[in-house]
């Protein structure tokens, strides 16, 4: 925490958070069929492993839920986030391993507002997401790691204090 104010709020946030949270749930006829569960798939010839959130069940299909701390305070770009979101893109690809179908819908619940960013990821987003998992992994097996700044990217970086390519 940056000071003891900082660490209060954040304290409040949370626990407003929490509350916010239980609430939606009481209201909620998701079931929740998957939570901390992890997941190994290969895309070509890497191999990716990771951990659900959690997944529900609604009238059979999946909804992939994968929940967030960041402040996002417009739905606009909550939905634009998950529209955008690679790792929900490789959810989708995991739930479509193990279900043989892909889920209904992926979402990003952000849990300081209480916004849920929804989207759809169709076969073409897949094939989108194996094509970079490769270029990715093409990149790292050549040991090429130049920067590729860019507004977002760098927007979320840890390290965008101290990196001289930063973008913005």
């Amino acid at each position: 925490f940056l000071h003891r104010t900082h660490e209060d709020r954040r304290f409040q946030a949370s626990k407003n958070a929490v509350k916010r949270l239980l609430a939606f749930e009481k209201k909620s006829s998701y079931k929740p069929i998957l939570v901390e569960e992890p997941f190994e798939i290969k895309v070509g010839d890497v191999t990716l492993s990771g951990r659900f959130d959690r997944v529900d069940q609604r009238k059979g299909r999946g909804i992939i839920i994968d929940y967030k701390s960041t402040e996002v305070d417009d739905q606009d770009i909550a939905d634009k986030k998950a529209r955008d979101s690679h790792q929900l893109t490789i959810y989708a690809m995991a739930y479509r391993e193990r279900f043989g179908e892909l889920p209904e819908s992926t979402q990003l619940h952000f849990v300081d507002t209480g916004l849920i960013g929804s989207a759809e990821k169709p076969e073409k987003d897949i094939a989108k997401g194996e094509k970079l998992i490769a270029r990715v992994a093409e990149g790292i097996r050549a040991q090429n790691f130049t920067p590729t700044p860019s507004s977002f990217k760098c927007g979320m970086c840890d390290y965008r204090g101290a990196c001289p390519d930063r973008a913005g």
